[in-house]
């Protein structure tokens, strides 16, 4: 009987049939769990065409960017960052006099003493409030002053609430903030506030800036808080392009981790990469590629303000598509895309130790007369004769194992693979089940063979073991049942390969095109080609969508085949 399924396992969709006329049928298609996000290319058929007022006012940023930039010597940077700095409110404010401004300051250091806060300026880091007043010209200063209890220890600032104010009111308003980042539940969520430069207050998009952990939830509770507390009369009706408007004057936006803490320099990115993308192809459409920068930034594209529901694949091509623009030919970017995906994230630990007990595994297998042991090289092709001055011995990235007398299966069709996240240690130890599970698929008359990977490539991908299997879902199910017990405590629990369905702890199902395909290489390839289609013609996200077709992997869940 087979064994109960660990509770962390789920069943395979589509697995692989064997090329025998004896194949399983399994008309059921088993789903994945696969969270929120479906895997794989969220593209422009993904999204609505009907723009937001958030999205429609970041279009005319990039469209008045794009004319102020034929017209003027300044730089496409230049000049999308100064229409954002200058679209301030249209309502004139009240003017902020001498008494107003030094009664401001006076708030600053009082709250300050009283709540022993932590002040940073941006352009200077001990800037003394009361030496600014000793100063004629105390109102031209153009620092801007930023609360918080303490230094930020890893805790991200991923929201923040932008307020548009009359600068008198500035004083009444930052006590009320103040005092909220000292009260449950704010405390917690509030990580710093900011109040705009004296000589800027009224003058640019923002007045004031609360950052915030990222909990939209929380986040729009505490800002209908600030509604209730803050008069509207205090405030001027305005939104920053980009962002959503909450209340009169209270707007939202969130931050993509790793991306800059302002929201004008982070979608100032977004649009000055598409501009230069439109530049260099005249052909292609704003309001697609701007589509396109969103997502790969990570924001929605239809609500430029937020994050984009994403998956790990989008991730991984999204670093690569910033990183490298597709408008420059790159000569290695099949090599590096191909480095981009069947790693684990959490690879084990690679000592001497661990190189000599692998490497004596590999010479016990050849040893074996019942096994048909094949040596791959880098690629997985296999290694003839030593040539070029390179033994063989140096050259071997992966052992190809299979039984003597096993079902052979067709090497050029799909196969299924289990990807085994195990430390070396644990590779040896589990050679001779993992052998056994060999045995067995040979009396079920079912195509497999194992894949042992060298130190080398241990320490380049993080994963130890593989096991190719041509059989119906089912057969694959079983499978990784049966692996799942009887490598229980010796895979990593807290392995991860990004994109890879995970089927049990340390076991991860993908698909390969034929017996010489990995992940790595197939997925790769399409996604090179897609790049490499982008820097001529069209859009990268639809060239990667069918790059991923032609090579036969499914765009919706590049883990499987089409």
């Amino acid at each position: 009987m087979d064994p109960t399924p660990p509770p962390s396992s789920h069943r395979l969709g589509d697995a692989i049939d064997p090329p025998s006329d004896s194949k399983e049928i399994d008309e059921t298609r088993p789903q994945t769990t696969q969270g929120e996000v479906q895997q794989g290319i969220i593209n422009q058929r993904h999204i609505s065409h009907v723009q937001g007022p958030a999205r429609k006012a970041l279009q005319h940023w990039a469209e008045e960017a794009a004319r102020m930039s034929l017209n003027s010597e300044k730089s496409t940077q230049t000049c999308v960052r100064d229409l954002y700095r200058r679209d301030c409110p249209k309502q004139a404010p009240r003017p902020l006099t001498n008494t107003d401004a030094r009664m401001l300051l006076g708030t600053i250091v009082r709250l300050e003493k009283k709540y022993d806060l932590l002040r940073v300026s941006m352009r200077e880091f001990n800037v003394g409030v009361a030496s600014m007043l000793d100063s004629p010209n105390f109102r031209e200063t153009q620092y801007f002053f930023a609360f918080q209890d303490l230094p930020d220890e890893g805790t991200g600032d991923g929201s923040r609430l932008t307020l548009n104010l009359h600068p008198d009111k500035v004083k009444e308003v930052i006590e009320v903030l103040v005092e909220m980042m000292h009260q449950a539940p704010w405390s917690e969520l509030i990580r710093k506030t900011k109040i705009q430069a004296l000589s800027r207050l009224g003058k640019t998009t923002d007045c004031l800036v609360v950052y915030c952990t990222f909990s939209p939830d929380q986040v729009m509770a505490l800002a209908q808080a600030v509604d209730e507390k803050i008069p509207k009369g205090f405030r001027l009706e305005h939104t920053p392009f980009g962002m959503e408007r909450i209340y009169t004057g209270i707007a939202y936006s969130e931050r993509k981790e790793g991306d800059s803490g302002s929201h004008g320099n982070s979608r100032n990115k977004v649009i000055c990469r598409a501009l230069r993308r439109c530049r260099h192809n005249s052909d292609l459409d704003l309001t697609r590629i701007l589509n396109e920068e969103l997502l790969l930034s990570g924001y929605d594209p239809e609500n430029p303000a937020r994050l984009a529901r994403t998956n790990d694949f989008m991730e991984i091509v999204s670093k690569l598509a910033r990183d490298k623009e597709p408008t420059v030919q790159l000569a290695d970017i099949e090599l590096e895309c191909r480095g981009l995906f069947g790693r684990n994230t959490s690879p084990p630990e690679m000592t001497r130790e661990s190189e000599r007990v692998l490497k004596k595994l590999f010479e016990q297998l050849q040893g074996q007369p019942d096994l048909r042991v094949q040596r791959l090289g880098y690629g997985m092709r296999p290694l003839s004769e030593p040539s070029l001055g390179v033994s063989n011995e140096a050259a071997v990235r992966f052992l190809k194992v299979s039984r003597a007398d096993g079902v052979r299966g067709a090497e050029s069709s799909p196969w299924a693979v289990l990807t085994l996240c195990l430390s070396p240690e644990n590779t040896v130890k589990s050679s001779e089940s993992l052998l056994a599970e060999l045995e067995r698929l040979k009396q079920e008359q079912k195509p497999a063979f194992l894949i042992f990977s060298s130190p080398e490539t241990i320490k380049r991908s993080g994963t130890a073991a593989a096991l190719y299997v041509q059989s119906g879902p089912g057969s694959v199910q079983q499978c990784v049942e049966r692996l799942a017990d009887c490598l229980k405590g010796s895979v990593q629990e807290n392995a991860c390969i990004p994109v890879m369905e995970k089927c049990s702890e340390g076991i991860f199902y993908s698909e390969a095109l034929n017996s010489r395909d990995s992940f790595d290489t197939s997925r790769g390839a399409a996604v090179a080609m897609g790049f490499r289609k982008t820097i001529e013609s069209g859009y990268f996200l639809e060239n990667l969508s069918e790059a991923l077709q032609v090579m036969g992997v499914n765009p919706e869940n590049p883990a499987k085949l089409l």
